[in-house]
């Protein structure tokens, strides 16, 4: 009879089905490396959903993985061939990556679209409800 897999042996099964850009262990050190830039570049996103800024970060690190592999296959054997898959691969993670950074703040839009929100929810939370029924009743009777 077969003995038991060991924790250890389970991860490093784990490990070996899975590489390069869809490896947690080699996407985490990439992800990390992002989030260090993206926090002394971007210090705003500290006061944003974790989450969304682990997602964008394991985004842009496979978008650097992938894009890494494709060079050195076009360096080593020429770009005829780089399987047709890495393109569309790289493609869609810019454009998940894209819109990852949009809601982040990272382009123009983004950030006008945060303080917008932040500006907005600051002044409606300085005027009481009783306050906005009063302005809401004079403007209803006004028209």
């Amino acid at each position: 009879m077969a003995e038991p897999y060991s924790i250890v042996q389970a991860e490093i099964a784990a490990n070996s089905m899975t590489h390069g850009a869809t490896s947690d262990l080699i996407l985490s050190t990439v992800t990390e490396e992002i989030a260090e830039v993206l926090f002394r570049e971007a210090p705003w996103v500290l006061d944003l959903d974790m989450v969304a800024i682990d997602q964008y970060c394991r985004v842009e690190a496979r978008i650097r993985l992938l894009t890494a592999y494709m060079d050195e296959i076009i360096d080593t054997k020429g770009i005829s061939k780089v399987p047709p898959w890495i393109f569309s691969e790289i493609t869609r993670a810019e454009v998940n990556a894209y819109r990852r950074a949009d809601s982040l703040g990272l382009s123009p839009e983004g950030r006008m679209k945060i303080a917008k929100d932040t500006g907005m929810a600051a002044h409606f939370a300085s005027n009481k409800v009783s306050d906005l029924k009063g302005q809401g009743r004079a403007l209803r009777e006004a028209g």
